[in-house]
């Protein structure tokens, strides 16, 4: 639940931003090239959970039965909602000049510019924003986790209980996959919404 501390935490950072210079007026077409983004990486991320649901389709692609993209897809559902939150701070004006952080800096702006400054995003709004950032982290993290520690699981982890676990964690997986989508496709529409109404 977002706080008011840490509507401050916010405010502290982007003024920060803001005095050094950080904070900058975007190029003409900026806000439509991160939206044009933004609604390919949602499209990517339908594509994905169709994919992996479909028998079909994976015959067609002659990919294995097994196949699933559920993390690919959590990961461009949030991309779609950061390239969103891009835009919209492009069509307000504000353009962070920082390659590192960008992700939190950007949750931070969107915080402070349109929840502490002028109320135009909900909490709610901002927390789906910042939970799917945080999930999208984590999943890069355990993906590489899992990777240094695979041949060591396979000759540890053999059999069953390794299924099981291998099984709930798909069954995890997807919903939040389907989760992602959803979170990503509302935040776009508000989006697209509050960049009308600048327009």
């Amino acid at each position: 639940m977002m706080t008011d501390k840490d509507i401050k935490k916010s405010r502290a950072v982007i003024t920060g931003l803001i005095q050094k210079g950080a904070i900058v007026k975007p190029e003409s077409g900026f806000a439509e090239f991160f939206l044009s983004k933004s609604e390919s990486s949602l499209q990517t991320c339908s594509a994905l959970i169709k994919l992996s649901k479909s028998s079909e389709a994976k015959k067609l692609l002659n990919l294995p039965q097994a196949y699933e993209s559920y993390m690919w897809a959590i990961n461009t559902g949030y991309y779609s909602m950061f390239y969103a939150a891009t835009a919209l701070l492009a069509a307000y004006n504000h353009k962070i000049k920082t390659d590192y952080g960008i992700h939190a800096l950007t949750c931070h702006a969107l915080v402070y510019y349109f929840l502490d400054c002028d109320k135009k995003l909900t909490k709610h709004i901002l927390e789906q924003y910042s939970i799917a950032e945080r999930e999208s982290s984590e999943l890069l993290r355990t993906a590489e986790e899992e990777a240094r520690n695979s041949i060591e699981s396979v000759r540890l982890e053999m059999g069953k209980r390794r299924d099981f676990t291998y099984e709930m964690g798909m069954i995890a997986i997807k919903s939040k996959a389907e989760t992602s989508e959803k979170r990503a496709r509302e935040f776009l529409t508000l989006v697209k919404e509050l960049m009308l109404k600048k327009s």
